[in-house]
Formats: structure tokens, C-alpha cells, sequence
């Protein structure tokens, strides 16, 4: 094994430990053990995809997730949690979904109504009617 593998490995160890001894870690455990370490986080990925023990350290170390779209993670502390978490997800989405719908209704009920109100102006200016004459002033006859 590698020496950046002994420092991993033994920066994993103490952050869990510490983690188990108080509260688990917060913000970016890449960062963590990168720095306690003393190797940069690209050597970490590195060995985390090379040494498979390290990854399930590593990912203990991380607790579980919630993998959402766009790649985007949940942390969560159980699996109660996790269950909660999906469920108040799927509420969030109902709701945008239903918001969404009326926003297009809206939209498709203001598009009919433009296009009514185009249309009786269209036939106003091309049918003025009987009042048309009502508001027109004659223009003066040109002189010669």
C-alpha cells in the first residue's frame, strides 16, 4: 500500500472515531479528510476509486444519502428519516406539479382572451358599423 493510502485510511479512522466519541462531521467530509490526511482531494478520489475498503470507510464515514435528481445529495441521519424526507419530496412535487397546471390554465385562458379581444377589433376596424361616423370629424376640402 501506498503511503497517501496510510494517511487516508488513518485520517478516516480518527474523523470516525471523533465522530462516534461526539457529533458526526458537517460540511464537506471530502475536505476533511483530505486536509487531516495531508493530500490533496483529487488524490483522495483517487484512492476512494481505487481501494474499495476505503470507499465503504469513506462512506461511513459520510452516513447515509439521499440521492435526489440532478445529482444534488440529502443528508440524513436514519433510515426514518430518509423515509420522511421522500415523503415530504413527493409533497413538494405534488404541489409544484398542481401549481404548474393552474399556472397554465391561467396562461391558456389569458392567450383566449387576447385573441378574442384581437379578433372583435379586427372585425370593428374592418366592419366600423353605424357608429363609426359619430366621432369622425370631415376633413376640409382642399382648395384650388
Amino acid at each position: 500500500m501506498s503511503e497517501n493510502y496510510k494517511k487516508i485510511s488513518r485520517a478516516i479512522t480518527a474523523l470516525t472515531t471523533s465522530a462516534q466519541n461526539s457529533t458526526p462531521p458537517t460540511g464537506d467530509v471530502a475536505e476533511m479528510v483530505a486536509k487531516k490526511a495531508k493530500v490533496s482531494r483529487a488524490t483522495l478520489y483517487r484512492h476512494l476509486a481505487k481501494y474499495p475498503d476505503l470507499q465503504t470507510s469513506y462512506d461511513s464515514l459520510k452516513g447515509p444519502t439521499l440521492r435526489v435528481s440532478r445529482g444534488d445529495s440529502l443528508k440524513v441521519a436514519n433510515s426514518d428519516d430518509a423515509l420522511k424526507t421522500i415523503e415530504n419530496l413527493k409533497k413538494e412535487v405534488s404541489a409544484l406539479k398542481q401549481e404548474r397546471d393552474q399556472i397554465s390554465q391561467t396562461k391558456n385562458a389569458q392567450i383566449i382572451l387576447l385573441w378574442n379581444e384581437c379578433k372583435r377589433l379586427r372585425e370593428q376596424i374592418n366592419d366600423p358599423g353605424e357608429n363609426s361616423g359619430d366621432n369622425v370629424v370631415p376633413m376640409p376640402k382642399k382648395r384650388e
